[in-house]
């Protein structure tokens, strides 16, 4: 699923359930873990809910210049350098 949040760092579960050939409810139960461990956020909306990957977009967006450390999630790095 990582290379996948790369890739699209916005999701929902019918187009990640189609993506990795899984039924509609594992992928779903996947994507709440997920988001109960902080790696992604949502639900947004309520009809074909989105989930948001925000250390994903953050690292692809972030100017070359800032390299994150390793062991910290880039989303806190970011807030300590502001």
């Amino acid at each position: 699923m990582a290379d996948l949040l790369i890739g699209s760092p916005i999701l929902t579960v019918p187009e990640l359930a189609a993506r990795v050939h899984k039924p509609h409810q594992t992928v779903n139960t996947a994507v709440l873990r997920l988001v109960e461990a902080g790696i992604l956020t949502g639900p947004i909306g309520t009809y074909n809910r989105r989930f948001v990957g925000p250390d994903v977009i953050d690292a692809i967006t972030a100017p070359a210049s800032q390299v994150p450390t390793p062991d910290l999630p880039l989303r806190s790095q970011m807030r300590a350098r502001n």
